[in-house]
């Protein structure tokens, strides 16, 4: 690294011409990605507030993905005032066009706020996206009646699909229920598998010792089939 920074390499420096041009010609993509240039801090010196004019220029185009990383540069101070009522509206923006991860944001500042009813609305468009977060996050404000009314039968739906898309926490609570017959069909074998599953990603000792009372309960041959079951389950579904 020399006194100024390093030098940049032809095609580095061929490619910021390109994107600095496009930028200051209103091209969203380029004004974007200059932004991420000033956050990143690898083609150009690390500069949060240049950043954040860019992605005001380009969020003021209503682009979706600017908007979103401006409103987290909001929440965390980056470049600008921590202003949460300005995050809020910047991520309103982008959720409402669809945009998955603006619709995550929007829900956890909600949810901080205790706005939970709102957040839960947000984390749920997020969840039938696909979010595997955001689908654990509504299978827990179902179960706990937190932002939703108490709903076992929903809570249930998305903590399976919470498993089904690879969240360990989910498996878990998904393993206890078949274990134990809650709200579901009892099959100790479906919840062995998904608590190896679990204990696939995670070291976790409620975990170990829920597989074990269940593996007590179970014959040898039962035992072989969960593990073929749990072979099968650590693939995510789409």
């Amino acid at each position: 690294m020399g006194l100024f920074g390093r030098l940049l390499k032809p095609r580095e420096s061929e490619l910021l011409q390109r994107v600095r041009a496009g930028a200051k010609a209103g091209d969203v993509v380029a004004q974007r990605g200059l932004g991420a240039m000033y956050i990143e801090g690898n083609l150009l010196p690390q500069n949060y507030p240049v950043a954040a004019a860019w992605y005001a220029m380009a969020a003021a185009q209503d682009d979706e993905k600017a908007l979103y990383v401006l409103g987290e540069m909001y929440i965390q101070g980056l470049g600008v005032i921590h202003d949460e009522g300005q995050a809020e509206e910047l991520l309103t923006c982008a959720a409402e066009k669809g945009y998955v991860p603006a619709e995550v944001s929007l829900a956890g500042l909600l949810d901080r706020q205790r706005r939970h009813a709102e957040a839960n609305a947000w984390w749920e468009c997020a969840a039938k996206a696909g979010h595997v977060a955001a689908a654990y996050n509504v299978g827990c404000s179902f179960n706990e009646g937190v932002g939703a009314e108490h709903d076992p039968a929903r809570a249930l739906f998305w903590f399976t699909r919470a498993a089904e898309l690879g969240h360990a926490d989910a498996q878990f609570n998904l393993a206890k229920r078949l274990a134990t017959g809650e709200g579901i069909d009892k099959d100790e074998i479906a919840a062995h598998a998904w608590l190896t599953v679990s204990l696939g990603q995670r070291d976790d000792a409620d975990t170990v010792r829920l597989r074990a009372a269940v593996e007590r309960r179970l014959a040898p041959e039962q035992i072989a089939r969960a593990n073929e079951l749990a072979a099968t389950l650590k693939q995510p579904t789409a």
